[in-house]
């Protein structure tokens, strides 16, 4: 009987332990899978909200955001915003301010270097995904990289990925 309670107690502070560090990021805006205030979205001031992350892998060199609409209906995700190389000691971006030394901005599906904000072409809910790498080196890219470059690197050089997803409708 001590030896099973033993392994209960023991596989739920492993599991605790796990769980706290876990790799996560969190808005103060939304919650994950909560409806992003139109604030952030064409129908606002059309500005990223703040974003922030924890429990990186110590190995992480570098992060990059990914901020997509899987549901745009053009056949593949729509692509808002794209970010790399951003400095590993860096734990969130914030609303309005400019983006950290070091960190640079790939083109979004309009071929921009730039936020996009949600702005559905249609009434349906639409889901953006929110998507921080953990990459294990800086990316070395060229000048103005298109989008199907950074996508290729930052799967070579993931190795953990943060989730947030949050809803927007007209």
């Amino acid at each position: 009987m001590l030896r099973i309670l033993t392994g209960i107690i023991t596989g739920l502070v492993i599991t605790s332990l796990t769980y706290a560090n876990t790799f996560t990021l969190t808005s103060t805006v939304f919650s994950d899978n909560g409806k992003i205030p139109a604030k952030y979205t064409c129908n606002g001031i059309n500005t990223p909200p703040t974003l922030t992350w924890m429990n990186p892998p110590t190995n992480t060199q570098s992060f990059a955001l990914i901020i997509y609409d899987p549901d745009a209906g053009i056949g593949q995700p729509f692509y808002n915003w794209v970010i790399y190389n951003i400095p590993k000691k860096v734990n969130s971006l914030l609303e309005l301010a400019d983006l950290p030394d070091g960190a640079l901005i790939g083109n979004n599906t309009y071929g921009e270097p730039k936020y996009s904000g949600p702005c559905p072409v249609d009434s349906r809910i639409h889901h953006y995904i929110f998507m921080l790498y953990a990459l294990d080196t800086t990316l070395d890219l060229p000048d103005e990289p298109d989008l199907d470059e950074v996508l290729s690197e930052l799967e070579a050089h993931d190795i953990a990925t943060a989730k947030l997803t949050g809803s927007y409708s007209h």
